[in-house]
């Protein structure tokens, strides 16, 4: 009868052991994960930016009436996109906490942009001294 007792909490441990350590694995592979969401997110900002502002200045370059429609990605997250003297302002929720990005270019940038996530057509318009953009539906 000894021996069967002994035996049973010798599973015990081992299973209690094998426990804790997977609990300690996921907990750190979700650690990592997360960073690596938040990082693969800002990546995803900074391409939606950058090509933005790259049509932008090739458009308002060309003078008006030039115009060009661009798809761009945006991931989920986006709290607010608006548009500043020095650039483009986009407020991102990262799970480290809410990123505030500005994207700078030598012209004036107006409009309205959506931050719904997903695939856009961006509408770009060059005028005498500003460009226009605007969320095509």
């Amino acid at each position: 009868m000894r021996t069967k007792a002994q035996v049973g909490i010798e599973y015990i441990i081992i299973f209690g052991f094998l426990t804790f350590i997977l609990i300690t694995i996921m907990s750190i592979a979700f650690f990592y994960s997360s960073g690596i969401k938040d990082r693969l997110k800002t990546a995803q900002v900074n391409n939606y930016a950058n090509k933005i502002i790259a049509t932008s200045e090739t458009v308002f370059y060309y003078g008006n009436p030039s115009k060009a429609t661009i798809r761009v990605y945006l991931p989920e997250g986006i709290q607010n996109i608006e548009f500043h003297t020095e650039g483009l302002i986009i407020e991102t929720q990262l799970n480290s906490g809410i990123s505030r990005s500005l994207y700078s270019t030598n012209i004036q940038l107006q409009g309205n942009l959506s931050n719904s996530p997903g695939i856009q057509n961006v509408e770009i318009i060059a005028q005498d001294d500003r460009v226009l953009l605007s969320t095509m539906v």
